[in-house]
């Protein structure tokens, strides 16, 4: 799996994701300096119209404000002006700073109900997270500001969290409904009033990122996408105009150098990627300066000039090296510089990169297993393979560094066998799994009350006559499905059965055995283990259709509770499932 995925790293989007909270137009001339003067106002104001042209500055103007704040004792000025100071962090890479920063911003929003500032802390906190890698807590907090979205009423809220949970999209290569929430967002904005430098600002955002998809796509073997993603890009371009003193810029004309060098033409590649790098030295932006290099050195093995391929490129590792980010490309730069150091016949360093290309790629199995076929199916160790056995030809025939070849090709055989027998093992389990679950379906369907819920004593055995009463209103509220309600919570159960939620909670766990939640996610995954071996149009729905149907907000839950109580994932079943129906 490929990490870059083509555009601009993916850490630019996360920067540009919330500028659109903070209104940036005009270039400034004052200094950071005599600062004491200036009120709170003039202090934030001065933050707004600088953070996207100089965050080092910015975060000057922010820290005074904060400093004001705290004398004033004023809890509203307080998570605002450390808002402003943890988002001048977040964009000069101090994301462990930042993070700490908007908890105590998320406390206070919470203390003071602020439901604007908790919004804006929770969708900042969620880019920080996706910054570090962490795509799950960063989903969790842009869930968090979804909800407090919802107070707000702003519909320029809603455009920017779909935004991000795009973009949580595109990083997992769920590409198509990425592109169908942002290309939403495009029409919202034809119709949706809001200032027109805000709007123009969401634009430009929601073209970045559907450029990248579109990129992504192409860089996984789909070259039409190209041409989309070149639509899109200029589109942006224009809007820019002549204002090119802007991050959206930048972000615009690096997908432009990638654009370049995905049509093979790499001298003009180079030459956007030279003029970003001096921006990027002028202004200290790291993702920049690691991207840029990163594209050069693309380039430049693309034209087999291997010196300057490799100086470029161990530039860019020396930035992920020692950044707070997490950089997507890391592994496609690994195996670069692997193919470069083969070139240049020094082996220990090709060696070097081989190891840490092959720990990104256990670390990548261990974090998303559901697609641990696919990854093995796109690495490179066949092709590194025989790259290292063409090199040992060559050095046995000059009879020089013997021991290196020898040491290399022992490595890269140990690394091949417990690759096969981990990619063997996953598969024997997960081929294990799928039995037991169309044994058990089976079951279900051989019983007469099939997705019902066991009780675990006989119930006439049971004492306690209200919880004899709950029972049967259970066996009731089961055999009419209402569990497929997707507002179906313990507390709208018990208002159904005419009980509280602890008493029915207490039944449940009593003679049921297990939670309300594990009780009701039962229900609905074995329900939906049965129709959907009998439903041929249910079966072609999305993952997040699905789990629409069995009652679920959300298909990363669905798929949660399935793979728990399971063992294996709605798509393998389904492919199970289909599979077994093509073969009778």
């Amino acid at each position: 799996m490929l990490a870059l995925q083509s555009c601009s790293d993916t850490s630019f989007f996360k920067n540009v994701l919330l500028f659109v909270l903070i209104f940036s137009c005009s270039v400034i001339d004052a200094q950071v300096d005599s600062l004491a003067n200036k009120s709170y106002t003039e202090l934030t104001s001065l933050f707004k119209t600088t953070i996207d042209k100089d965050a080092k500055r910015a975060s000057h103007y922010a820290a005074a404000a904060y400093k004001l704040a705290l004398k004033s004792k004023k809890q509203q000025k307080i998570g605002q002006s450390l808002y402003f100071l943890a988002k001048a962090n977040f964009d000069l890479s101090k994301n462990t700073l930042a993070l700490q920063q908007l908890t105590e911003v998320v406390n206070i929003a919470t203390t003071l109900k602020d439901s604007s500032l908790l919004f804006k802390g929770n969708a900042l906190k969620g880019n920080v997270y996706s910054d570090l890698g962490d795509e799950f807590s960063a989903l969790d907090s842009y869930l968090e500001a979804k909800k407090s979205s919802a107070y707000t009423e702003k519909s320029s809220d809603l455009i920017l969290l779909s935004i991000n949970i795009a973009f949580i999209k595109k990083i997992h290569r769920d590409y198509e409904d990425a592109v169908k929430v942002l290309k939403e967002n495009l029409a919202l904005l034809e119709t949706t009033t809001i200032d027109p430098k805000k709007k123009e600002r969401y634009e430009l955002i929601t073209l970045m990122n559907l450029t990248d998809t579109y990129l992504r796509m192409k860089e996984n073997g789909e070259s039409q996408y190209i041409k989309e993603a070149e639509f899109y890009n200029k589109k942006g371009l224009v809007i820019c105009g002549e204002n090119k003193d802007t991050i959206y810029y930048y972000v615009l004309l690096m997908n432009e150098a990638i654009i370049h060098y995905e049509k093979s033409e790499y001298q003009q590649s180079i030459a956007i990627a030279d003029e970003l790098l001096a921006y990027a030295e002028e202004k200290n932006d790291e993702g920049f300066k690691c991207t840029s290099n990163f594209y050069l050195g693309k380039n430049y093995f693309q034209l087999k000039n291997h010196a300057e391929s490799i100086r470029f490129l161990d530039q860019a590792y020396d930035i992920m090296k020692t950044s707070e980010r997490s950089y997507s490309n890391e592994k496609e730069l690994h195996s670069l510089l692997i193919k470069n150091y083969l070139y240049t016949e020094e082996l220990e360093k090709a060696n070097f990169h081989f190891e840490m290309y092959s720990k990104l790629e256990k670390e990548q199995s261990k974090k998303d297993v559901e697609i641990i076929g696919e990854i093995h199916k796109e690495n490179d160790l066949p092709e590194l393979q025989k790259e290292l056995e063409n090199l040992a030809v060559s050095l046995d025939s000059q009879k020089r560094n013997k021991i290196y070849l020898y040491v290399a090709l022992a490595l890269l055989f140990f690394l091949l066998i417990i690759s096969v027998v981990f990619y063997k093992r996953k598969v024997k389990n997960v081929k294990k799994k799928v039995a037991q679950v169309m044994q058990k379906v089976t079951d279900l369907e051989r019983s007469k009350k099939q997705v019902r819920s066991k009780t675990n004593a006989n119930t006439e055995t049971i004492t306690d006559k209200n919880a004899l009463k709950i029972l049967a209103k259970l066996d009731a509220f089961e055999e009419k499905e209402e569990f497929l309600v997707q507002g179906c919570t313990l507390i709208y159960v018990a208002e159904k059965l005419k009980s509280n939620t602890t008493y029915l909670s207490k039944v449940i766990n009593t003679y049921k055995g297990k939670t309300f939640n594990s009780y009701l996610n039962e229900l609905r995954i074995n329900k939906a283990l049965i129709q959907l071996k009998n439903d041929s149009k249910l079966r072609s729905y999305t993952i997040k259709g699905i789990s629409e149907e069995f009652g679920f907000k959300r298909q990363e839950t669905f798929s949660r509770a399935f793979k728990q109580q399971t063992g294996i994932y709605p798509s393998q079943y389904l492919k199970k499932v289909n599979q077994t129906i093509k073969d009778d």
